[in-house]
């Protein structure tokens, strides 16, 4: 299977930009990490945190509790929640969650008793 992942810098994109909606090329652009020409902003990495270790982070999964984003017909790009290492300290973030039918598109807008079912 032949992909146009992009290579960036001697670095594989974990994305292929050819293959996103157009729904999330606008979160991208929301979030400063697309340009109006669809390529990857660059990003500069905070002096303040030179020197210090990478914070480990650790995907949690919960296959008979939950659809993994990745499950869907068409993948998401999101993770249910995520645990970080953060030395001493662990951290767990989780996220909420969306209606959504199994090629990821979202269902019952706006009816949120629909979206318990």
């Amino acid at each position: 299977m032949e992909s146009n992942v992009e290579i960036k810098d001697n670095k594989k994109m974990l994305i292929d930009l050819a293959k996103l909606t157009d729904g999330e090329k606008i979160e991208m652009r929301k979030l400063g990490l697309l340009s109006g020409d669809n390529t990857i902003i660059d990003s500069v990495y905070p002096s303040l945190h030179e020197g210090r270790p990478p914070i480990q982070k650790h995907v949690v999964h919960a296959p008979n509790t939950i659809n993994e984003a990745y499950d869907y017909q068409k993948p998401s790009s999101f993770s249910r929640a995520l645990k970080l290492d953060l030395g001493g300290y662990k951290v767990m973030l989780i996220s909420g969650t969306a209606s959504v039918n199994e090629e990821g598109n979202p269902e019952h807008i706006g009816d949120f008793k629909a979206q318990l079912w």
